[in-house]
């Protein structure tokens, strides 16, 4: 389906209309010149991607303190 390179880990498959979704709670940080990024799962970012119709679909977050649960109801929104 495409989407953001993340550790397989933490990607969360959920359910989007009935249909397959992948969540994932945090993101990439620098931690210095010359090192590579790390992952970090406490981070205050999500994303949610999903297909629907034909069209794939990738709703991101960062600092709102949200769940699963609540880009599910955004995404479940959007027709």
């Amino acid at each position: 389906m495409g989407g953001s390179a993340v550790p397989s880990s933490s990607a969360q498959r959920v359910r989007v209309e009935g249909g397959p979704a992948y969540y994932v709670h945090g993101a990439y940080e620098d931690v210095g010149p010359g090192t590579i990024a790390a992952w970090n799962p406490a981070a205050d970012d999500e994303e949610l991607t999903w297909q629907h119709n034909g069209m794939v679909y990738d709703l991101t977050a960062g600092g709102l303190h949200l769940a699963s649960n609540d880009l599910t109801r955004i995404a479940e929104s959007v027709r």
